[in-house]
């Protein structure tokens, strides 16, 4: 008998939706399905012309001897078997699902015989009519169920398999699943091969044509037993399953494509490791077998070998006489006896001892100049058998430092390797003078200030090159490999266009020497030089990101601590690393990251402005850009004028022309993607910033707004911003045109920033620009960052640098500058040959590197070396956002301050994460519905009341 004869043959007269007592009558339409492998306690009611037979069906527990089924074309069926035939008997039967015409609702399933002998209905959600005195619910309730219901039924939903039964494929789990619904897309992850030929997958997802029958099947069958054949490698598994709720399938696609790229990059980089590898080998073979030529051709000659030959100390055999022998001579004898032989070992013993007097020379300037003391110097072979020389030196504290200065990481980014990443240092085997400071990387002075101190102290003190890719190396007392002491990796600030590791305020013999901790600061390349994207491999971009560190902890501030962030971010750096420190810095700020489209277009402004090529390119015309040409050009151009032309891109304010890129290689997709995902390493974080002032920046940040702080008034003037008019200007010269665009998002933030009270003094505007500029640049972005690390079950602390210096030098109204916790985390209160700080400044500073040193020691601050601990520092959550507030003791005391907050500036940050969402709506609104509504609002204002007062007439 055919289903849909049957469906119209039927008068359901006695069933009525549960949800909108229709009386069922038709069917809707129909799909095929096969049945479950099991209705747990559900009551199959069998439908026939003449009679409806009820049959309690529990396959898992206990099954009927007999079923009596009276079937649609009246014939009585006696059917008897064990559990298994019965189960088998119901699965071979077509299923359709029965949806109410009324109100779409799924109310149950039509079953029919392969032969199409017979049909069925498994009631779902019906109820009988005389039962039913009137519908259960509400008119209203029950328009929106049937609206829900029907949306469900449209949407597709996604189940997640934690684990795949042994021996399944997608063949197997897709014909399953399809006895339950129409599925969609079903993905199974493989294992890595192993010993086994045959593929095993780990965990899978099935997509359901349903959202309400996917959510249904994974509360039915997650638990129960997979069942089957017994034999069946699966038949004693249980399915553990879960709906995963506002999951999309493309979710899983764009998890599986960044797996895909991160696992691409790291074959690449293992690739490009191991052909360094390969090329650095073949190359110590052919200068051994050139060695040994020359070797055979001396020997010939004279009988004797008297150049340097390579030492390789793990296949050297040392017999007991010369092993005494060595015992017996000094150090540097010994040292010397090593390399050289022969003839001339005294010779090359004097040259030691002349070159030993020049640095016994520069050790003392040194000691005049930077008010350490110089003890004797230090040697060390490096790992490949480099040799240094270093010094130890004794700090400002008393504690003796072993301090190598200026030791080279990479080989210089000079010539055809300009733009590139750096190249790993070849082996030497000359002594490494690690005593003084090298080159600066190339960038511009700030001068905005003259020689004043406050500003001069960041800029470089030694002279600029482009061969600057060094390390300083800062070691508490005597070196000793068996300490495994813990690092803290410095990566300064400075916008990523200045910036130096040898500044004073940088000096890491203070801290190492008292926590016990290695210091290691690092010069990366800046401006053009460091971060120039043309999309090749002649300039990928991103160049300070090129190193190979391994179990340190990276801290840095401002361009630093975004620079940390990035590492966390990036699939290349996260093994290499163990924790993580953000000053004042995140790469979620605006002025962070740049994607490739944008870089390349600065790039050929660049080449625009130096007027190198012959003026048929331009920067408005993508089309016809030649990358190889722009190369061509910034490979031929001397440092200086590059360092001259580097801020011809600059568009707008907060806008640092060269910056890191997406790249899709170190950074692989969008930060904001990053963090929502939480693709980025989920360490330790310690972060915080200050409720800085950046006026002192004018260089870099407020040059629109010169005339309203003037170089030659800014250390006398205090009334730099006397009306709102110059506030307002100032604030429009400072914000991204992206705003500007937008009147509601400018009205908006000049509203929340506005000074509240009357009248408004001049220190008032100041504070209001510069607290806007704070929290939009700086404090919002590091909060931004470390909320979204605390969200995703990672260990993460906070802080707020809220004291001003007594040896601070920028005039008292600006506060709390940016960037001058770093003086107390370095130690500089301790310095008091150069500086006059106070008892409870040092003490400050004190706090600091204890902090710092057990956060790189343990993950948390409060953690000391003898494991007790201090518990003044709460964890950073989004539930309470507790941060600790890092002030001299007095102003707890006198002043109020409280140690622990709350935030910080949540309020604050809150509203610039609302500015986007307001930029779109004024986009979708139109400008020109903005001006009238202001029209509008002015006639009501101005010319309603006058009109009332009938000041007008006709």
């Amino acid at each position: 008998m055919n289903l849909n004869n049957f469906s119209r043959s039927l008068t359901f007269a006695d069933l009525l939706c549960r949800y909108c007592g229709h009386s069922v009558t038709t069917a809707s339409a129909l799909i095929n399905v096969k049945s479950p492998a099991a209705y747990d306690n559900w009551n199959l009611t069998v439908l026939g012309v003449e009679t409806i037979v009820q049959v309690r069906k529990t396959f898992k527990n206990s099954v009927p001897e007999t079923y009596n089924l009276i079937f649609a074309n009246g014939a009585d069926l006696k059917f008897s078997g064990k559990a298994q035939t019965a189960e088998t008997w119901f699965e071979g039967m077509s299923w359709r699902p029965c949806v109410c015409s009324a109100c779409n609702t799924h109310i149950g399933w039509y079953f029919q015989s392969p032969e199409k002998d017979f049909v069925g209905l498994v009631i779902d959600n019906l109820i009988n009519v005389d039962t039913l005195t009137k519908v259960p619910l509400p008119q209203k309730q029950i328009s929106k169920d049937a609206e829900i219901n029907s949306i469900l039924i449209k949407m597709p939903g996604v189940i997640y398999i934690q684990s795949v039964p042994p021996m399944f494929t997608v063949k197997h789990l897709r014909e399953i699943m399809s006895r339950f619904g129409e599925l969609g897309r079903v993905y199974l992850q493989a294992e890595k091969r192993g010993p086994h030929k045959r593929k095993r997958y780990t965990e899978g997802w099935v997509e359901f044509k349903s959202k309400k029958c996917a959510k249904e099947v994974a509360q039915m069958l997650n638990g129960n037993q997979v069942g089957g054949r017994k034999r069946s490698a699966a038949y004693d598994s249980v399915w553990t399953m879960k709906y995963l709720h506002s999951f999309k399938w493309e979710h899983l696609m764009e998890q599986l494509s960044y797996e895909k790229r991160v696992e691409q990059q790291r074959l690449r980089t293992e690739i490009s490791f191991e052909k360094r590898k390969a090329e650095h080998f073949s190359q110590q073979v052919e200068k051994g077998e050139r060695l040994q030529k020359l070797e055979e051709r001396v020997l010939k000659k004279s009988g004797l070998w008297k150049r340097y030959l390579m030492q390789h100390y793990q296949k050297k055999v040392i017999n007991e006489n010369k092993l005494e022998k060595s015992k017996q001579l000094s150090g540097e004898k010994d040292f010397l006896q090593m390399i050289f032989g022969g003839k001339e070992e005294q010779k090359e013993e004097n040259e030691r001892e002349d070159g030993r007097e020049e640095v016994e020379k520069e050790e003392e300037i040194m000691e005049e100049e930077k008010g350490y003391v110089v003890s004797a110097a230090v040697y060390v072979n490096l790992s490949d058998g480099s040799p240094i020389f270093g010094a130890f030196v004794q700090a400002a504290t008393g504690k003796y430092i072993s301090q190598f200065l200026g030791v080279p990481f990479a080989e210089p980014p000079i010539g055809k390797l300009r733009f590139r990443r750096p190249i790993p240092k070849r082996p030497w085997r000359e002594q490494w003078n690690a005593t003084t400071f090298r080159d600066s990387c190339v960038q511009s002075p700030d001068t905005y200030f003259g020689d004043f101190y406050g500003a001069t102290m960041w800029n470089s003190n030694t002279p600029c090159s482009e061969d600057c890719l060094y390390l300083n190396i800062y070691v508490p007392g005597e070196i000793d490999r068996e300490k495994r002491l813990p690092v803290l990796f410095w990566i300064y600030g400075g916008g990523f266009w200045s910036g130096t590791a040898s500044l004073d305020v940088y000096d890491g013999k203070i801290f190492a020497g008292e926590e016990n901790v290695i210091i290691v600061t690092v010069n990366y390349r800046v401006t053009v030089f460091g971060f120039l994207y043309l999309g090749r491999e002649e300039a990928p971009g991103n160049m300070v990101f090129g190193g190979d560190p391994s179990s340190i902890t990276l801290f840095g501030e401002s361009a630093g601590g975004a620079s940390v962030s990035m590492h966390m971010l990036s699939p290349l750096s996260q093994p290499y690393f163990t924790r993580s420190i953000l000053q004042s810095g995140a790469a979620t700020a605006p002025w962070a990251v740049e994607n490739k489209q944008v870089a390349l277009h600065r790039a050929v402004i660049l080449y625009e402005y130096m007027k190198c090529g012959n003026g048929n390119m331009s920067h408005l015309a993508p089309d016809q850009w030649n990358m190889d040409e722009v190369l061509r050009c910034l490979h031929e151009a001397s440092a200086d004028k590059l360092r001259d032309s580097e801020w011809s891109p600059v568009m707008e304010f907060a806008d640092f022309p060269w910056v890191p890129v997406i790249d899709g290689e170190f950074l692989v997709e969008n930060i904001e993607t990053s963090l929502k995902r939480g693709n980025f390493k989920k360490t330790q974080l310690l972060a915080g910033t200050a409720p800085l002032s950046i006026i002192f920046n004018l260089n870099t940040y407020i040059f629109p707004i010169q005339d309203v702080f003037p170089p030659a008034e800014f250390f006398e003037k205090k009334d730099f911003i006397k009306s709102r008019d110059v506030w307002i200007k100032s604030v429009s010269s400072l914000l991204p045109r992206q705003i500007l665009k937008s009147s509601l998002a400018l009205q908006s933030i000049l509203n929340y920033y506005e000074p509240e009270g009357l009248p408004i003094e001049s220190k008032q505007w100041v504070d209001s620009l510069d607290k806007m500029l704070g929290d939009f640049l700086f404090t919002c972005n590091v909060n931004e960052f470390a909320l979204a690390h605390s969200e995703h079950g990672a260990d993460t602390y906070y802080y707020m640098f809220s004291h001003r210096a007594s040896q601070q030098t920028w005039p008292e109204w600006m506060g709390v500058l940016h960037g001058y916790e770093i003086n107390f985390i370095f130690g500089e209160p301790y310095n008091r040959k150069q500086f006059k700080y106070t008892k409870e400044e040092q003490e400050l500073s004190s706090r600091f590197m204890r902090f710092w040193a057990n956060f790189a020691r343990t993950g948390d601050p409060n953690h000391n070396p003898d494991n007790s601990y201090i518990s003044d520092w709460p964890p950073y959550n989004s539930k309470t956002m507790e941060y600790i507030n890092l002030t001299i003791e007095s102003d707890y005391i006198q002043k109020g301050a409280k140690r622990i907050g709350t935030g910080p500036r949540r309020k604050h940050c809150n509203f610039w994460k609302f500015i986007p969402k307001l930029i779109s709506i004024s986009a979708d609104l139109g400008e020109s519905f903005i001006k009238w509504k202001q029209q509008m609002d002015r006639w009501e204002n101005d010319y309603m009341p006058e009109w009332e007062a009938g000041k007008f007439s006709f």
